[in-house]
């Protein structure tokens, strides 16, 4: 017997036998398989033998040779299949043909479901804002609003409001027709201006409306104040707030409102509604709504060249604050998609409109920027 041939788990099976079965081992010598019990020892030669798969699933492997007829010899250990003596000997083709069949299929198995799997996780982030909007559509406007609004509550704590319809009402002109194109959005549209002197404004969840008094004053038209106000309003219709929310608790929730369990995603959104605080919208959000509020203007019958003068005048802006720790410019553009990306795909958007003639905006700007 080689010294280094290892030892595998057997039974043979002899119908002389007693009980028609014994246990035992077997090992390779040089030219046989040997199959050794307590009181015997059979060899059976290379010469001749059979090798076969059989049983259950395939999970017993026998050898039997026609000099020793009466028996047969079966192991479930597959790992001899691995053994250097069936590896290297013709005389166990049709079991290392089987191995290697065995090895592709499983090789096959694996990469299908890696594939699958791969595919999953792909469809998962192809069809993810899908899923999130369809989730989103479910939350009620009430609850949406009551959102937006303990939110506005948190971020005007201690800050100055100008409450006065007036106020509100010198921007009317402006306003009113942005409004008017969202009639169907089913939104209430609040608007507010707050005394911060950085270049902001931004919506919140259920149609609030903040504009920094520093926006105001840097606007040179009504048009690019009615830019920046498309591009919010387009923020509320299509849900970015609540579209944040849910991407930002995870895909439990996705499967909590498919199940319909909307009382638990309002549970869960309220108790994480303190993220929508701290959190940026996304790119993909940014540009979302500059598409959507290019889209407000034109409905409005406001010239949209308006957003992209604006944003061609924070790029100024920007670039003349380089290097300087200042958070007194435009906050409205510094979490969005490039500034000059911005330009350049809006003002592909106006090429398409140029020949139209747009309502000018009558309002007294300077004496609005006075006030403030």
């Amino acid at each position: 017997m080689n010294k280094s041939s290892k030892k595998y788990f057997a039974v043979g099976l002899n119908d002389n036998l007693t009980n028609k079965r014994i246990a035992g081992e077997i090992y390779f010598e040089k030219d046989s398989l040997v199959f050794q019990t307590e009181d015997d020892k059979i060899i059976i030669p290379f010469q001749g033998i059979i090798s076969k798969r059989g049983g259950a699933g395939n999970n017993l492997i026998f050898f039997e040779n026609s000099s020793l007829p009466d028996w047969s010899i079966y192991t479930s250990d597959k790992s001899i299949l691995k053994d250097k003596s069936i590896r290297d000997n013709t005389s166990f083709a049709s079991l290392n043909s089987n191995r290697k069949k065995e090895l592709i299929f499983i090789s096959t198995i694996l990469v299908i479901i890696s594939l699958i799997i791969t595919s999953l996780i792909y469809g998962f982030y192809f069809f993810k804002e899908t899923v999130t909007f369809f989730i989103a559509s479910q939350v009620p406007l009430t609850w949406e609003k009551k959102l937006g609004n303990t939110i506005f509550k948190s971020i005007t704590q201690g800050k100055k409001l100008y409450k006065d319809k007036a106020d509100i009402q010198l921007l009317d002109p402006i306003i009113q027709p942005l409004v008017l194109a969202c009639k169907d959005s089913g939104y209430d549209f609040e608007i507010y201006i707050m005394d911060d002197n950085r270049v902001n404004a931004f919506a919140l969840p259920g149609g609030i409306i903040i504009i920094h008094t520093e926006l105001l004053k840097k606007a040179e038209t009504p048009e690019q104040i009615a830019g920046v106000l498309a591009h919010e309003i387009s923020h509320v219709t299509e849900k970015h707030g609540v579209r944040q929310l849910i991407n930002s608790v995870g895909i439990f929730l996705v499967v909590q409102t498919l199940l319909g369990d909307i009382s638990g995603l309002l549970a869960i959104l309220t108790q994480n509604s303190g993220i929508l605080l701290a959190s940026k919208f996304s790119r993909d959000y940014e540009r979302e709504a500059d598409a959507k509020g290019f889209n407000i203007l034109i409905n409005s019958n406001i010239d949209p060249k308006g957003m992209v003068d604006f944003f061609k005048k924070i790029q100024e802006i920007e670039n003349s604050e380089k290097g300087l720790e200042s958070e007194s410019w435009f906050q409205f553009i510094s979490t969005h998609p490039g500034t000059e990306e911005r330009i350049e795909s809006l003002e592909k958007e106006i090429d398409l409109v140029k020949s139209r003639k747009f309502n000018k905006i009558i309002i007294d700007l300077k004496s609005i920027q006075k006030k403030y």
